[in-house]
């Protein structure tokens, strides 16, 4: 709890230097995507918290997750008109990953309201009831596992490709400072499990947010290098 606390202190120390400059889209953009992540990451705590066996406790929880996913899209959602392709595009995977899992949930309470609102019938056809949960479940996961690939893709973003040195790339398209504020805030919301990159049994929001620590970490100069 310490550890959080000081990051998020060290990184809100940061963000105010930042914006006392100009701050690069890419930086922006980044941001908004680990606000994304952390939204998510609330979605999750809390719906463990929620989880029960009847209907309406269920259907509490996922209008309550869907909540914080629909906060998820906000993020992200004014960098789909981004004149930079790399930043539009990662955007754009983004955007359709948080809103399928929206409509994908929105599915699934529909499905339960029917089911209370007719549960003798349902009764009957409980079979299919749960094959109906369960399909529902497996495409959220696999919604879930997108997020590492549209995380791939968003550290392209972070590349110039423009400047070289020695004839190769080697330059991030974000200052030290700016890199060390997402660092920072990505420890702040994930901790130090995010350290030494993916790991093996890493559910894939952890995974993206490992990807993207260990890119940032990484041995790229920043903008401002000489």
């Amino acid at each position: 709890m310490k550890r959080t606390a000081f990051a998020l202190a060290v990184a809100v120390g940061i963000l105010v230097s930042i914006s006392t400059a100009k701050a690069t889209e890419p930086y922006a953009f980044l941001t908004d995507v680990i606000n994304s992540f952390q939204s998510v990451h609330l979605a999750d705590e809390r719906i463990k918290r929620e989880v029960g066996d009847d209907l309406v406790t269920q259907m509490k929880g996922i209008i309550v997750f869907n909540g914080r996913i629909r906060e998820a899209t906000r993020f992200v959602k004014p960098h789909l008109s981004s004149t930079n392709k790399l930043i539009k595009d990662s955007a754009t995977h983004y955007y359709f990953i948080y809103s399928s899992i929206i409509d994908n949930n929105d599915d699934v309470l529909g499905t339960l309201e029917n089911t209370l609102n007719d549960l003798e019938s349902a009764a009957a056809k409980q079979d299919t009831f749960m094959r109906k949960l369960s399909e529902n479940a497996a495409r959220t996961e696999e919604l879930r596992r997108m997020l590492v690939d549209a995380t791939v893709l968003t550290t392209y973003c972070l590349v110039d490709q423009r400047r070289k040195e020695d004839g190769k790339v080697k330059f991030l398209t974000i200052t030290s400072d700016e890199r060390g504020a997402l660092t920072e805030k990505l420890l702040g919301v994930f901790g130090e499990q995010i350290r030494g990159g993916p790991k093996a049994g890493q559910f894939p929001l952890e995974g993206s947010a490992s990807l993207l620590y260990e890119f940032l970490s990484g041995g790229w100069k920043s903008a401002d290098a000489k």
